[in-house]
């Protein structure tokens, strides 16, 4: 009987060395070395957070997790960044939520040209809150992010119209000819304006020669291409931003003990905070420039804020429609959401 007894403590304790090894905690464990890409210049603007991300994590893991980034899509393109994360190319990737807009179509309802948050810190950290309120709250936007870990979401920033005549208002923009691109040069054109393609870099020159009135650069922008040289306005709001998100392969998320795992996402708050600063350097100095050189920020009340996101009801309708033919029957809270969000992170 002894024997039999002492048999099965031995079976029962064996039985539990694979349960222990599953709870390891970050002392027992070996440690990882994961490999993250972006696809801009290496630790510059939002990319900053990341690499205080990492630096931070290796130093509250004692060395236990590196990070071994891959910058500049010098492991894979943008566009392939989603399936080489899922295949295992990469452990942690960035992806863009606007360059993705079929695979994430409720979460790119921040792309829309009809709802936009502050350029500022402050505003930045809102946006990121938002979209994780709306995968919170809404299962239909949850689900497009479950064959991945989602470790944060990093903000971009605005286009913002800056022209040679105010512009507070939607009817203010009736037969300006209106340089830019995308569906903010459509929110333009419902809003009465001409529109006229124009990239960034040619901005100046049709501002210069009178082919545009006004166009779409970002602040930083005003001070790159020196805008501020031939328009008078610059109306400190945007017409909508895409997001970064930073997602994990699953495997290797799962890989990881609990107790590293959540230093990880303690860490994410802050390189959102280091990421939104690093960005709003660029829109620093294109206000001073503005400023120094004796023009107008346009500053919106919340009901001229209001009457933008009525006016661009065509577009809004047109999205309705798409998610509507995509089966996704929560769209129109999604919206609505986001719009609420949006105009409180302005008042």
């Amino acid at each position: 009987m002894k024997y039999k007894y002492w048999l099965g403590i031995l079976a029962l304790a064996l039985l539990a060395l694979p349960l222990a090894a599953c709870s390891s905690t970050p002392a027992e464990w070996t440690g990882v070395t994961l490999k993250f890409a972006y696809t801009m210049p290496q630790n510059v603007t939002v990319s900053q957070g990341w690499h205080w991300w990492a630096e931070e994590l290796e130093d509250r893991t004692d060395g236990k997790v590196q990070v071994e980034f891959y910058p500049g899509g010098s492991l894979f393109a943008l566009d392939a960044a989603v399936d080489s994360v899922t295949a295992g190319v990469a452990d942690i990737a960035m992806i863009s939520i606007g360059g993705y807009a079929q695979r994430f179509p409720l979460s790119n309802v921040g792309s829309m040209p009809t709802a936009s948050f502050p350029d500022s810190v402050e505003g930045l950290l809102d946006a990121n809150d938002a979209l994780n309120t709306l995968i919170e709250e809404f299962p239909e936007v949850a689900a497009e992010w479950t064959d991945f870990k989602l470790l944060g979401l990093y903000q971009m920033l605005n286009y913002i119209p800056q022209s040679k005549m105010e512009i507070r208002v939607p009817s203010d923009l009736d037969g300006v000819k209106m340089g830019g691109d995308g569906l903010k040069l459509d929110f333009a054109e419902i809003c009465g304006a001409v529109p006229i393609t124009t990239a960034p870099p040619d901005m100046y020159t049709s501002l210069q020669t009178g082919l545009v009135d006004a166009g779409f650069l970002s602040w930083s922008q005003a001070n790159v291409y020196h805008s501020y040289e031939v328009v008078s306005y610059f109306m400190d709001y945007g017409f909508g931003a895409t997001s970064l998100p930073i997602i994990m392969n699953l495997d290797s998320w799962n890989a990881i003990p609990t107790d590293v795992q959540e230093i990880m996402m303690e860490l994410i708050p802050q390189s959102q905070t280091v990421s939104a600063a690093a960005l709003m350097v660029g829109v620093t100095s294109g206000r001073a420039a503005v400023t120094g050189s004796s023009k107008t920020i346009v500053t919106l009340t919340p009901a001229e804020i209001a009457q933008w996101q009525t006016a661009g009801a065509p577009l809004d309708a047109d999205w309705l429609d798409e998610m509507d033919g995509k089966g996704l029957t929560s769209a129109d809270d999604v919206l609505a959401r986001w719009k609420e969000l949006a105009l409180e992170a302005w008042e």
